[in-house]
């Protein structure tokens, strides 16, 4: 998470320019993880499942594109392996 920007992906609700992108282009965004409560829970990044959540309950409705975001508060590798 470190690497991919934590920091940049809590902001990103708070950002007019992705709202004014998934409204114009009625994209869906999902957020995954082998479970995104359980693989961020416990660690530095726990806050960032409520701003993933209400992510994708706000844009739940556009059905024109999808975007598929995994997330993994461990390591991926490991965690796409098991």
């Amino acid at each position: 998470m470190r690497r991919i920007g934590a920091a940049g992906l809590a902001m990103l609700p708070n950002i007019p320019p992705f709202w004014i992108f998934t409204s114009g282009t009625r994209c869906a965004f999902t957020f995954y993880g082998a479970s995104p409560d359980a693989t961020l829970d416990g660690t530095e990044f726990s806050h960032l499942s409520d701003k993933f959540d209400a992510i994708t309950e706000k844009t739940r409705n556009h059905k024109r594109f999808r975007l598929f975001f995994g997330v993994f508060g461990n390591d991926a590798t490991q965690a796409a392996a098991e």
